[in-house]
């Protein structure tokens, strides 16, 4: 009988369908096809029809990420997520939707007439349908129970890379894939892109935190153990912290963006902290329990306070509009074909018409009439809409320049500082605005926003800057 290449090596069976048609597409000379854009090494395994089944992932090709991980950790996790996601029967999808995932061992997959056994993870391969394009809105074909589940997902395992490659759009089902950067060992930043989505400011549905009361940490572990997964001991207490983060965040009422938020800063500082404050390990835990509780506390009343002064600066826009255009006649509206007025003309025209008002206001106060008054507060209003569009221009930048400046300043805090682009008020874009002008913030911030400007250059076919 002719041996199988790929052999399960879990407990009990989880891709057994996927692997036989792998066998038979193998035992016909159809090898793994190697995938070009991931870091890690990444393969897909076809059928004998040629269709891709499923993805593996070898342990000894995974990315080691600046000593982040050691080799075979990030195929562990794989499995973990999917085990962890898993109903308690085994039966049926798992509740955040991690396709099926496994631990095999291989030989000659690839066709080099290799003979020695490869262990990695191998998961079922799911068709995405591109879902999203920078700067444009699109997450919304996503159902907000579909997206609240992938972000407990996420904070439970302490995911620190959920970018939107590893979201993918079945029909309008997500599904979330690339869990090898979950369990980590220290608190590192979080890389969660979905804080940004429209759905990460509303409130967890009750389904969501009656499933987050029934979690417990020991009996994650005893699962993982019985499926010969040992996380280290290092990464156990990060993952105990991890749900204690959930609990807090989702138990205490705050939304998706209030706790990714906090995971995006990292959990680091508040640890430390309070290792320095204690030296009992149930001292430390209790206190940084406490500096968790303030931390989601300020993150939420931050967020509220940015929300409030949206709505102001939007409230005072709408008024000047509505004020404009009560102030021109129905001809005028007619007759207006002239050019538009630059900025800084306009800028400079209303600057002068308030100053105007205002000497009119200091010599004729006694008799200004509400005309008067009614101009001075409109040409007030208009002059700050303008002084934020100057803002938005980059003096002496390229055109370039201020078309990467437009595509960031859709999604992400931006302003111009000079000839730089300033992100998130801490990573700079310096001229000539390629991956290896980018300075400042943490590594995780530069990676994120490298990441970001690689996509921008693609999509405004400006080239990627690569040497």
């Amino acid at each position: 009988m002719e041996q199988d290449l790929v052999v399960e090596i879990l407990p009990f069976p989880v891709m057994r369908a996927q692997i036989v048609a792998v066998n038979m597409a193998l035992k016909k000379k159809i090898f793994a096809q190697k995938s070009s854009r991931a870091s890690n090494g990444v393969y897909f395994f076809m059928d004998d029809k040629m269709k891709k089944v499923a993805v593996f992932k070898p342990e000894e090709e995974e990315d080691e990420g600046d000593g982040r991980w050691r080799k075979g950790e990030k195929a562990n996790r794989e499995v973990a997520a999917y085990l962890l996601d898993l109903p308690k029967d085994r039966e049926g999808d798992g509740f955040g939707g991690v396709p099926p995932t496994t631990m095999v061992r291989c030989v000659d997959f690839k066709g080099d007439r290799e003979k020695r056994w490869i262990k990695g993870s191998l998961q079922q391969f799911i068709p995405n349908q591109k879902w999203y394009v920078h700067g444009e809105s699109s997450d919304d074909i996503f159902s907000l129970p579909d997206f609240q589940k992938m972000t407990l997902l996420d904070i439970r395992y302490g995911n620190t890379d959920r970018n939107q490659d590893n979201i993918l759009n079945k029909g309008g089902k997500l599904i979330p894939i690339d869990h090898g950067e979950c369990f980590p060992k220290e608190f590192y930043a979080s890389r969660l892109d979905w804080t940004i989505w429209k759905m990460a400011v509303i409130p967890y549905l009750p389904e969501m935190v009656e499933y987050v009361k029934t979690l417990d940490v020991d009996k994650d572990l005893e699962i993982l153990r019985t499926n010969g997964i040992e996380l280290a001991d290092r990464a156990k207490f990060v993952f105990r912290i991890q749900h204690m983060v959930l609990k807090l965040g989702v138990l205490g009422g705050y939304v998706p963006k209030d706790i990714g938020d906090l995971l995006i800063r990292g959990l680091g500082t508040l640890y430390y902290n309070c290792m320095a404050r204690c030296t009992d390990v149930t001292l430390i835990l209790n206190s940084l329990e406490d500096s968790i509780k303030d931390a989601l506390q300020f993150t939420r009343d931050s967020r509220t306070e940015t929300e409030s002064m949206a709505q102001r600066e939007s409230m005072a826009q709408r008024e000047s509009m509505t004020h404009r255009e009560s102030m021109l006649s129905r001809e005028e509206r007619k007759t207006e074909t002239k050019p538009r007025e630059s900025i800084f003309r306009r800028t400079l025209r209303l600057r002068s018409q308030v100053d105007g008002i205002k000497e009119v206001d200091k010599e004729k106060s006694s008799t200004r009439t509400v005309s008067s008054r009614s101009a001075y507060l409109h040409n007030i209003k208009e002059e700050a809409i303008a002084t934020r569009e100057i803002k938005s221009i980059g003096v002496g930048a390229t055109a370039e320049a201020q078309k990467i400046f437009d595509a960031f300043s859709k999604t992400l805090p931006v302003q111009w500082v000079n000839k730089d682009i300033l992100v998130s008020g801490e990573v700079r874009i310096c001229s000539p605005y390629h991956d290896d002008c980018v300075t400042g913030g943490t590594t995780t911030a530069r990676d994120q926003i490298k990441a970001v400007l690689k996509q921008v250059r693609q999509e405004l076919q400006l080239g990627t800057g690569d040497n």
